[in-house]
């Protein structure tokens, strides 16, 4: 399974999107984004979270990311990675409409 240190979520869609982090625990995924992070996404813009300042997670946990739509359809994505502070950052891009949204993995850095 591939590492991460961050997610990078780009919003290109006709909607206002927020960045969501998901760790699995006891075989649920769990929502551990800080509400610093839930902020608005709007077209043409990004965030990016950095999982070092999530104090609910432990490097060698398992995370994947969720794009909500505000009025819309929310995303999950499918891959799921390993938590590392000396990992990547994960880019994601949200497209479409706000009750058809499509999430892609968009690269590693």
């Amino acid at each position: 399974m591939e590492k991460v240190r961050s997610f990078k979520l780009r919003n290109n869609g006709g909607f206002v999107a927020r960045l969501h982090v998901f760790k699995l625990l006891d075989g649920t995924w769990k929502n551990i984004t800080p509400p610093s992070v839930r902020r608005d996404i709007t077209l043409g813009a990004e965030r990016t979270i950095d999982l070092q300042n999530i104090p609910e997670l432990s490097p060698g946990e398992k995370v994947k990311l969720k794009a909500e739509v505000v009025l819309g359809k929310n995303r999950v994505a499918n891959e799921e990675f390993i938590y590392d502070p000396a990992g990547p950052t994960v880019v994601y891009e949200i497209v479409g409409t706000t009750l058809s949204p499509k999430l892609r993995l968009s690269r590693r850095n």
